[in-house]
């Protein structure tokens, strides 16, 4: 009868070893994540040191000789066949967009403002019938008479490029849009009716 305490002491003493065993482990793994923390924080600073770098770099450089090619190249793989652009046919400030002619039969409108947007923006005002909303039932919408058949889809530097944005500005002030570094534009093909 005298092996019940040593049992119960061994027991404790075995349980009491394996909690502080425990405790250090959480303790040095605990370390262990923080230093591995640290360690992420310094390389995603050093990326984006370079990638920060880099970008200045091409800030000075002409990343877009030709607009409309640049254009093109963005339509093309939308579009199923390549759409080369003829002509800027004007250049709207509210809703900011330009309105370009394609050979193939679509006029293209680019604007950084989504569908939805730029659907309301564009719709045509009803009103009691004055000379000044008569000039504008004239003037064909920037989406064409039939805004339900226009394709829309979004370029940004999440699918075109990691200069996207720098290239976007530069075709903007080359077309006269002057948009700035924006991070989307979307593209708008409106059939000819």
């Amino acid at each position: 009868m005298t092996d019940g305490p040593i049992i119960t002491i061994a027991l404790l003493s075995n349980f009491l070893a394996l909690i502080t065993l425990c405790l250090i482990s959480v303790y040095y793994y605990g370390r262990q994540a923080r230093a591995l923390e640290g360690m992420q924080r310094v390389e995603e600073e050093q990326y984006f040191f370079n990638v920060k770098r880099r970008r200045e770099a091409k800030e000075k450089e002409n990343l877009v000789p030709d607009p409309r090619a640049w254009i093109s190249q963005h339509l093309s793989g939308f579009a199923g066949e390549t759409l080369a652009i003829r002509e800027t046919n004007r250049i709207v400030k509210q809703p900011l967009a330009v309105d370009l002619q394609t050979d193939n039969g679509y006029r293209v409108v680019i604007s950084p403002l989504a569908p939805g947007d730029m659907r309301r923006l564009t719709k045509p005002q009803r009103g009691n019938g004055s000379l000044t909303q008569l000039h504008l039932f004239k003037e064909v919408s920037l989406l064409g008479r039939t805004p339900g058949k226009v394709k829309a889809f979004e370029r940004s530097l999440a699918n075109a490029g990691e200069y996207f944005d720098l290239e976007a500005a530069q075709v903007g002030q080359a077309l006269g849009a002057e948009w700035g570094a924006v991070d989307r534009l979307w593209f708008y093909l409106v059939p000819l009716n």
